[in-house]
């Protein structure tokens, strides 16, 4: 299938977006992937992508190791934050993207895999690329298909079903049901969600554990304009 890259800021459900497009085009049984480069150290990243021959490097298993892009074989390797990926497994990344062959680390041996590709970034590769900080043929290899996703603030729409989605999988773990009063919605609804999805699933877990009462709110909600709040409207001309 095209590469696709999907960007957009941190927290819009970019790794969600990514199963969802796995399993359209997936059996039930093909491998999914997910590989956030930012938290793999810089040294560890080629390993743990490409694997590694036995006694490849002081520490290595004896028996070698498969890595992820072999893991992935006939289903989906998601990078996640592919913008994190330093210039030197850039250049090895192109070179797989191109042939489809790569040598495990201390191989002189090629392999070849067949995997789909889906990458993520909260960065601006092409603004990298001018900085020379991110290969602009990479990025084109990796962009067939650009996905950018809104942020949750630009989608109030989708804000309704999500509450109620992130409230119906709460209330299946309690006793007795959480309900949010209408002042704690106005709240929610007002709220800019710096951290989107993520952000806002975070919020729910804690008022499910804290409970509703406005003390105990994060002061983020606290200080959540309220939308029908006549006082809060600025007055005046600017």
């Amino acid at each position: 299938g095209a590469r696709v890259i999907i960007t957009g800021e941190s927290g819009v459900g970019k790794t969600e977006i990514a199963r969802h497009l796995h399993s359209f085009v997936s059996n039930a049984t093909d491998p999914f992937v997910a590989v956030n480069c930012a938290a793999i150290p810089e040294s560890l990243l080629e390993s743990e992508l490409f694997g590694y021959e036995k006694g490849a490097f002081t520490g290595a298993s004896t028996e070698g190791k498969k890595g992820l892009i072999e893991a992935a074989e006939g289903g989906t390797l998601f990078l996640d934050e592919i913008g994190e990926i330093p210039l030197t497994l850039q250049a090895k990344l192109l070179s797989f993207l191109e042939d489809g062959l790569f040598l495990r680390v201390g191989s002189t041996k090629a392999r070849r895999v067949n995997v789909r590709f889906i990458s993520a970034t909260n960065r601006d590769l092409l603004q990298m690329s001018e900085d020379r900080s991110f290969r602009a043929d990479l990025y084109y290899r990796l962009a067939v298909v650009n996905m950018p996703i809104k942020p949750l603030r630009e989608m109030p729409e989708l804000l309704d079903h999500l509450i109620e989605r992130f409230l119906t999988a709460i209330n299946q773990r309690r006793a007795a049901p959480l309900i949010l009063s209408d002042s704690l919605m106005q709240r929610l609804k007002a709220y800019r969600y710096p951290g989107n999805i993520r952000e806002l699933s975070n919020l729910l877990q804690q008022i499910s554990v804290l409970g509703d009462d406005e003390e105990e709110l994060p002061r983020r909600l606290q200080n959540a304009v309220l939308v029908a709040d006549p006082a809060a409207t600025p007055t005046g001309t600017l």
